[in-house]
């Protein structure tokens, strides 16, 4: 699935089976030169067991990729979150130095 990114909130679903193997990527193109940029600042997996348990788990990610791939538990429900946040590029009073 693919979703867009300039869309508050946005949501994708899947329903995947039980003990099935999960794959999920979150990943951002390269965009055309602007003063105002985008990156991945987080990446997050929620599991809810069959019980009600609910562990949150802080995934590794880069500025641009983050990726997920495992088992999901027999009777688990599972959420991902991929944060993306703005990042100022050029900053125009200090002779368009880089910043990140």
């Amino acid at each position: 699935m693919w979703g867009p990114l300039d869309v508050a909130g946005v949501e994708e679903g899947a329903n995947c089976e039980n003990d099935g193997t999960q794959t999920v990527v979150c990943s951002l193109s390269e965009s055309p030169a602007s003063p105002i940029g985008k990156r991945i600042t987080g990446f997050t997996m929620k599991t809810t067991s069959e019980i009600g348990a609910v562990d949150v788990q802080h995934l590794p990610f880069s500025n641009n990729w983050a990726s997920y791939f495992g088992p999901l538990p027999h009777g688990a429900y599972r959420e991902f979150t991929c944060h993306v946040g703005r990042v100022d590029v050029f900053d125009l009073e200090d002779g368009n130095v880089f910043k990140q």
